[in-house]
Parts: structure tokens; C-alpha cells; sequence
């Protein structure tokens, strides 16, 4: 029996509905109640994060906030915070635990990116949200690419032998708008 999705028109209708949730849940996700923008994040401020550890399960950790470092790479932030909790005690920052998301006050300030290997602490660095909000919401939306029919490209010239039977290059080696030569 073969599955025909394209024909069925509970697909349109789970399309319909999945489109819509995307639609209205963008917005709300990125709702200025729910995040914490990095020039209200101070020293000392605590709060937690939440990863998975083994398993399954997601677990919370512990944070503080230890500083923010401005313009730490290509012009953008990283908040320091020390975790605590869980494995964390013993073997610091873990791999994996990247992308685990960091609250403040129950509001998303970033996700964990950077880690240090050679720190006993659990140590690491996080990229505020709003920056990955700035990231995710430029997308574009239509695919830019390479066109080779716009291009004019320089090939290495091809040796041919004068008369003498020195190598000198070819005189006309250009490719112009893809395919003329």
C-alpha cells in the first residue's frame, strides 16, 4: 500500500494549522515580557539554565552572572556566568551544553556558546538573545547563490609554444557571463 500525502487533504489541512501556529507563535516567543535584553544584566544577578545532562530528562542549573563583555566579537556580546548544579560541581562546563538556554528572573537572556576547557568551574560564555533574535529574523527568505551567468571569471592562462619554442600564455583565456568565450 503506498502513502500518498500530497493527495490527502488532511495534509493541506495539518499544513494550514502548522503554518498558522509558526505565524503567531514567532511574535510571542520573541515577546519583550519573556526576554531579558543585555543592557539590563548586571554582575551578581543569579538565575538558571536548563540542559540535558544523560539521558532524556532536561535539568535545571544554576547561574550567576560574572560580567558582560562588550563588543567581544565581530561587534557583538557574550554574557560570562558561572553554573553550578548537577555534574557541573566536578567537571565544569560539559560538551553538548551548548544552545542550552539561560533565564534571569524567568525571562531568556541567551543561550550557552562558549565554554573553557582548561577551567576546573564550570565557566562559559552565553550570546544574548536578542542578538539571536536580530540573527534568526534576517534570514532571508529567498536563497541568494552564485550565478555564474553574471560573473566573469579569470582562468589561468594555458602555456602555447612561439616560434622561438619559448611557453608563452594563450592570448585570450577570459570566460565571460558563464559560457562565451
Amino acid at each position: 500500500m503506498e502513502l500518498k500525502i500530497h493527495k490527502s487533504p488532511y495534509f493541506f489541512v495539518i499544513l494550514g494549522i502548522f503554518s498558522a501556529f509558526i505565524s503567531i507563535s514567532k511574535p510571542m516567543l520573541f515577546a519583550a515580557e519573556n526576554i531579558m535584553n543585555v543592557d539590563e544584566i548586571t554582575p551578581g544577578m543569579k538565575g538558571y539554565g536548563k540542559t540535558v545532562f544523560t539521558g532524556e530528562r532536561i535539568e535545571i542549573f544554576n547561574v550567576e552572572v560574572l560580567g558582560i563583555l562588550r563588543n567581544w566579537e565581530a561587534k557583538s556580546n557574550m554574557i560570562l556566568i558561572r553554573m553550578s548544579g548537577g555534574p557541573l560541581e566536578k567537571s565544569g562546563i560539559i560538551a553538548g551544553m551548548s544552545g542550552s538556554p539561560v533565564y534571569i528572573n524567568h525571562r531568556l537572556i541567551g543561550a550557552v556558546a562558549y565554554g573553557w576547557s582548561f577551567s576546573k568551574d564550570a565557566i562559559a560564555g552565553v550570546t544574548p538573545i536578542n542578538e539571536m533574535k536580530s540573527t534568526l529574523l534576517n534570514i532571508p527568505t529567498q536563497e541568494k547563490g552564485l550565478s555564474l551567468a553574471s560573473t566573469d571569471w579569470e582562468l589561468p592562462s594555458p602555456l602555447q609554444n612561439d616560434p622561438a619554442g619559448t611557453p608563452t600564455p594563450s592570448p585570450d583565456t577570459r570566460i565571460t557571463r558563464g559560457n562565451e568565450l
